[in-house]
C-alpha cells in the first residue's frame, strides 16, 4: 500500500470471539497438548540450572532454534550421567504449556545419549508411519468410563504386572470384577497373541474397559508392544484401552494407540478403577451439603414470608407516603435550583472582574513600566561592570610591571647568557674564551670570557 491509499476500516468486533487471555491460553495449551502427546527431539543441552526445588531445568537447541525443558527431580533416578552444557542428547517427554508465563515447554521423561540403533530406527519409521495415517490422533480417543466394575486385563497371568495391578484394583473397590485374558507379552508370538484377545474382548463386549499391562524391560524386550498389527487392533477396539506397559519411562507404540497411557500397572488401577471408599465419603459430603442447602433455603423463604406479611398493609398509607416524598423533594429541588443560581451569578462576576483584569490597554502599560524599570537596572549594572572591570585591569597593569624582569633591569642589574642563551647562574658554566651576551635594560652586550673568579669561600681563594 501507499501513503496515500485510504486506511481500510478495521473488521467489527463480534462479542462471541473475544476471548480473556485465560481461555485464549487454553486454547494453546488444549491444542499443544493434544497435537503433541509425546515427542522425542535431539539436541545440544546449554544453561542447565538446578534451583533449590531439586528439579533440573535447561534448555536444548540446535543452529536455529532452542526450547526450554523440564526433568522433575522424581524423574532423575533413572538418568544415568549428570547433564552438562554441550552435551548433545535425545530427549523423550511430552509438551506442557506453563500459564503463569504463557510459554510452552517439554516435561522431559527420559534423557539419552544422541544415536539410536537398528530396532529404534525400525520403531521410529513405524511411529511415523502410524502417526501420518491418524492412528495417534487425540479427535478418535475413546473416554473412559467414570465407574468401571467389569475390566477385561490382557496379560501375563504370572508376572508381576498383574499382581500389582489387582492388588491396587481391589484395594479401591473390592466388588470389581476383573477377567484376565492370558497371553505372551514377549517373544515373537506375542503380538499376535495380544491382538487375538483384544478381538475376543470386543467380540465378547462384557467388560467395560480393557487394560493391556506388563512390566518394565529393554527396547528388545517390549519389542511385540511396537509392532504395527498390535497397533492397528488397539485402534480397531470398540471397548476403550488403557496402556500399562513398562516403567515411566518405556514409551511403547502401543502407548500412542490406546486411548489412555498409564506410567505403571499400579497407576493404571488408580486412574481407572474408583475408589469406593472417597466416593462414599463425597457422597456423605454431598447429602450433607444438599441436606444444609434445604434447610437454609426453607428457612429464608419462612423468613421473607414474615416480612412480606408485616409489609402488606393499607394501599392509602402507601400512597401518604409517597405524596409527602413528593413534597419533600420538591422543597428539595427549588432550594437547589435557588442555590445554584446564586452560585452562577458569583461566578458570572468573578469572571466579569476577571474580563476586567485582563484588559490588553492595562497589561499594556503595566508591560512599559516594568520594561523602562528593567532598562534602567540593566545600563546601571552595565556601567557598574565596566567601571569594576577598569579598576581590575590597572591593579593588574601595576602588578605585571613590578614582577616584570624589565623593571629589575631598570635598577641596574643585568642578565649574562651563553651563546646557546642559558642563563648564567654559575661562573662553572663558562671558560675563558667563551662568547656570551649580556642584557641590560635598553640592550644587549655582545663579549667574551677573559676570565673567571670564584666567591671565596671558607677563608680560602678559589680559582679556576
Amino acid at each position: 500500500m501507499f501513503p496515500s491509499d485510504p486506511t481500510p476500516p478495521s473488521p467489527p468486533f463480534v462479542p462471541g470471539q473475544i476471548r480473556t487471555v485465560s481461555e485464549l491460553t487454553s486454547s494453546i495449551t488444549l491444542m499443544l497438548e493434544g497435537e503433541f502427546p509425546f515427542v522425542a527431539i535431539c539436541g545440544e543441552i546449554s544453561n542447565v540450572r538446578r534451583p533449590y526445588s531439586g528439579h533440573l531445568y535447561f534448555t536444548l537447541k540446535d543452529s536455529q532454534a532452542q526450547i526450554r525443558c523440564v526433568l522433575f527431580k522424581n524423574q532423575q533416578r533413572f538418568q544415568g550421567k549428570p547433564l552438562v552444557d554441550g552435551a548433545k542428547v535425545i530427549c523423550k517427554g511430552r509438551i506442557s504449556v506453563y500459564k503463569q508465563r504463557g510459554e510452552y515447554q517439554i516435561i522431559v521423561d527420559h534423557i539419552a545419549s544422541e544415536g539410536i540403533g537398528d530396532l529404534q530406527q525400525d520403531v521410529e519409521r513405524l511411529k511415523e508411519k502410524l502417526l501420518a495415517e491418524g492412528l495417534f490422533s487425540q479427535d478418535l480417543k475413546k473416554k473412559l468410563p467414570a465407574f468401571a466394575r467389569k475390566i477385561c486385563l490382557i496379560t501375563s497371568p504370572t508376572g508381576a504386572a498383574v499382581h500389582d495391578f489387582l492388588k491396587k484394583a481391589l484395594e479401591r473397590f473390592a466388588d470389581l470384577e476383573v477377567e484376565i485374558l492370558p497371553t505372551a507379552v514377549q517373544g515373537d508370538r506375542a503380538a499376535r497373541e495380544i491382538s487375538a484377545q483384544i478381538a475376543v474382548a470386543n467380540k465378547r463386549g462384557w467388560a467395560d474397559i480393557i487394560i493391556l499391562t506388563r512390566g518394565g524391560g529393554s527396547l528388545e524386550d517390549l519389542a511385540a508392544f511396537n509392532d504395527e498389527q498390535l497397533a492397528r487392533a488397539i485402534h480397531a477396539s470398540h471397548l476403550p484401552l488403557v496402556s500399562a506397559i513398562g516403567h515411566e519411562v518405556d514409551f511403547t507404540i502401543a502407548d500412542f494407540a490406546a486411548d489412555h497411557r498409564s506410567p505403571t500397572p499400579t497407576a493404571a488401577a488408580e486412574e481407572v478403577v474408583f475408589d469406593k471408599k472417597q466416593l462414599l465419603t463425597g457422597l456423605g459430603l454431598v447429602r450433607q451439603r444438599m441436606e444444609y442447602a434445604l434447610t437454609n433455603t426453607l428457612q429464608r423463604k419462612k423468613n421473607s414470608l414474615a416480612i412480606l406479611e408485616k409489609l402488606l398493609t393499607d394501599p392509602r398509607r402507601i400512597i401518604d407516603h409517597y405524596k409527602l416524598k413528593v413534597d419533600h423533594l420538591t422543597l428539595n429541588l427549588i432550594h437547589r435550583y435557588t442555590k445554584k443560581n446564586d452560585l452562577m451569578g458569583k461566578r458570572l462576576e468573578l469572571c466579569r472582574q476577571k474580563l476586567t483584569d485582563q484588559n490588553p490597554e492595562r497589561q499594556i502599560a503595566a508591560a512599559k513600566i516594568r520594561c523602562a524599570a528593567l532598562s534602567g537596572q540593566i545600563t546601571q549594572q552595565m556601567r557598574d561592570r565596566l567601571q569594576g572591570g577598569k579598576e581590575g585591569l590597572a591593579k593588574q597593569s601595576t602588578l605585571l610591571d613590578a614582577l616584570s624582569p624589565l623593571s629589575v633591569l631598570g635598577r641596574g642589574y643585568a642578565l649574562a647568557m651563553t651563546r646557546d642563551r642559558d642563563i648564567i647562574r654559575s661562573v662553572l658554566q663558562v671558560e675563558s674564551g667563551d662568547p656570551i651576551r649580556v642584557r641590560i635594560n635598553d640592550g644587549i652586550i655582545t663579549g667574551v670570557v677573559e676570565k673567571t673568579t670564584m666567591n671565596k669561600r671558607n677563608g680560602r681563594d678559589e680559582r679556576i
